[in-house]
């Protein structure tokens, strides 16, 4: 019966990891983040964590969850989204921090 369990913990988790993601390349990282801005709205912030983009308008993802099943009721007003790569910033004490992302807003309907 252990033997079955340890077995099935990393099927159960590769389940719940494809049911939580719809994303794919380029941007395979699936987040469900509070906040989706253009990089230029907190550049020095991420300037000062050794991150500098050639674009200033694509999108970061902030104040996220990562492997939720991003859905109202409970997320209503986050972001579900997609993003090619995580910030490894100081700053993401409160989550982790989506690079170059896409995504909607979540909603009742």
């Amino acid at each position: 019966m252990f033997a079955f369990a340890l077995l099935s913990l990393p099927i159960a988790l590769a389940l719940a990891q494809s049911a939580s993601s719809q994303c794919v390349a380029p941007r395979p990282l699936s987040l469900c983040c509070q906040e989706l801005e253009p990089f230029s709205d907190d550049a020095y912030v991420w300037n000062d964590c050794g991150v500098y983009v050639s674009d200033e308008s694509i999108l970061v993802g902030t104040l996220c969850e990562a492997g939720v099943s991003c859905a109202a009721p409970t997320y209503e007003g986050f972001y579900n989204i997609c993003c090619s790569g995580y910030m490894n910033c100081g700053s993401g004490t409160d989550g982790p921090i989506g690079l170059n992302c896409t995504g909607t807003e979540v909603t009742s309907e």
